[in-house]
This record gives C-alpha cells, structure tokens and sequence, in this order.
C-alpha cells in the first residue's frame, strides 16, 4: 500500500510544481524603478502635471471624453458663464453684491491663467500683482462707487509689480517683459471694476441686460471661420446686428426715450428718437466687436498654442474689458 501512495505523492508534487513555473511565466518583469529626481524632471512629465482639470476630463481614463471642446470655445463659454451670473442672478436678486462677486470670479480666473495666456517669463510675477491690485481695487470702488480709485490703483500696480521683479534672484532675465506682462494684467483686472462702478447708474439693470446681450452676441459670432478675419468680421457684425435687433425692441417696448438721457445726450437729442436710439446700440455693439476682435488677435490661437488655463484666461479678459467701451457711453456721453 505505501508504494502506490507514495507514487501518488510524487506525482501531485511533480504537478503542482509544474503550475507554479506556469504562473510565473504569465507573470511579466516589472520594469526597475525610476528615480523619482529623474521622474519629475522629465519635461514631458512636468508638462503634464501642470495642465489643468479641463484636459483630465478630456483624457482621463476613469471618466473617458466627457467633455471635448476646441480652446477658442472654451475661451466663449467662460465669457458667457460670467455674462450668465452678471445678469440673471442680478435681475433674480436685485443684490448688487452679485456683480462683485462675478468680477472676483473673473479676476482669479485670469490671474491663474495668465502666465499661459501671455507666456509671460516670470512664474508668478502676474498671478501677485493682479491678485493683490484687482481684487483690493474691486472692494473699494464697490465701497465708494467712484472709478477715481482706478488711477490709484494703476500706481500701485506698478510699485508691486516691479517690486516683484525686485525680488527675483540675480541675473532677472526677461526683466522688461515680465515687468510689462504683470502691469497689463493688472490693468486688465482694474478696467473690469467698472462693472461694479455702474452699479449706480439710471436704469442699470435694464442696461445691464442689452450690454451683456450683445457682449455674448460679439462672442458667438468671433466663432465663426478659422482665420482671424472671419473671426473679426463675424465679431463685430455680430455685435451690430445685436445692436441693431435690441435698438428696434427698444423702440417697439416705447423705451428709447429713457436711453438717450443717459449717453449721447448732447449728440442724440438732435435727431429723431428711433435713429438716435439704433446709432447708440448699433455704435455699441461695433465697439465691444471691436474689443472682442482686439484680445482675440492678440491672445488667440491663430499663430500659436495656448493652455487651458489660458484659455480661460483669455475669457475672463473678455468678460473684463467688454465694459470699457459700455463705461465710456453711460459715462462720458461722448465717443
């Protein structure tokens, strides 16, 4: 009885061992580990830790291509999501808080953005100044409803800007561009405070409502064609033929009598109410085509690539210098 036994024995050793030499042959080598020094300071590797949660969703294993929209797109919808709260949470509420916020939102948005959006050669040269001289101007321009507090503020930029610069370590190379590339940016956020400024303008809500139309009209049709001059001209015919359509409803609704109090007055009141109320939207919306077109030939993606985050940046800059030209009608009352 013990030979058959252990002739099976032998036998189930034999086998098992044969299975375990299979196993490890599907098993693959790992690959030896690479230094994490090496690791993260691979270019392609620091590229790809620095992109934003936008491209995560585009190519995200887990969650797949939920979300797959050309940059110039992404630059719009950021513009027509600040639109969107500017207006309806205004009109909804009735708080003027809600303007301040969206501006704040803006504000960030583009100084995150903003190394990429101008490629500026300083790491964090623009993210400080525009943060420390946007937000701060924001607030008491909010407190005071007086845009004087700008030109304050345009000094300041200056003096943290180049203090910045000051602080970066010997040799500063780039000095001039970096220096310049933070200004702008802080002027940028400075310019969008005049959302806020408007606040206590005659009929603001009203006027609220047609400007943002019409910013969001000169957005949808900088979309159109590829080249720089489809864009241009779809823009700026865009923003005219919103102006046009707003100054008609202006007219039908028996409005327009109140709109021409306010900007132009001097000019305006020497024609015929329907042609001073359609010059007024129409010369509006040419001018926020025209400021669309500008950033658009600027910062756009026509002879180079741009991130996400300067993407949008780009769009938090629209939103931001839309309001000048709407700022120089209600305010000046002259071109």
């Amino acid at each position: 009885m013990s030979v058959p036994i252990l002739k099976l024995f032998a036998l189930t050793v034999t086998l098992w061992e044969h299975l375990s030499v299979s196993e490890e042959s599907k098993t693959p080598t790992p690959l030896p580990k690479r230094s994490k020094k090496l690791h993260a300071s691979h270019p392609a590797n620091k590229s790809q830790t620095n992109r934003f949660f936008f491209d995560v969703l585009n190519r995200n294993d887990q969650f797949g291509n939920l979300i797959k929209l050309p940059l110039s797109y992404l630059s719009a919808s950021t513009v027509v999501v600040l639109l969107f709260l500017t207006t309806v949470l205004f009109a909804l509420t009735r708080i003027p808080d809600i303007i301040t916020f969206t501006v704040v939102i803006a504000i960030v948005i583009l100084a995150y953005g903003w190394k990429d959006l101008v490629e500026a050669p300083s790491e964090h040269g623009g993210l400080i100044t525009i943060l420390s001289v946007g937000i701060p101007n924001l607030l008491v321009i909010r407190l005071t409803g007086d845009l004087a507090w700008a030109g304050i503020s345009l000094g300041i930029t200056v003096l943290v800007a180049a203090l910045y610069e000051m602080s970066r370590p010997l040799p500063r190379e780039n000095l001039v561009e970096s220096l310049a590339s933070s200004v702008f940016g802080g002027i940028v956020a400075i310019v969008g405070s005049a959302w806020v400024a408007l606040e206590s303008s005659q009929l603001w809500a009203t006027i609220l409502l047609a400007c943002t139309v019409m910013v969001a009209a000169a957005v949808v049709g900088n979309q159109f064609g590829s080249t720089l001059r489809a864009n241009a001209i779809g823009a700026i015919l865009g923003g005219a033929f919103s102006g046009v359509v707003l100054g008609f409803i202006a007219v039908a609704i028996d409005t327009h009598q109140r709109f021409l109090h306010l900007a132009l007055n001097s000019f305006l009141m020497k024609v015929s109410p329907t042609i001073g109320i359609l010059l007024l939207t129409i010369s509006l919306g040419l001018a926020l085509g025209a400021v669309i077109t500008a950033i658009d030939a600027l910062f756009g993606e026509h002879n180079r690539k741009c991130s996400e985050k300067g993407a949008f940046a780009r769009g938090a800059m629209k939103f931001l210098l839309a309001v000048l030209p709407i700022y120089v009608l209600v305010r000046t009352g002259a071109f």
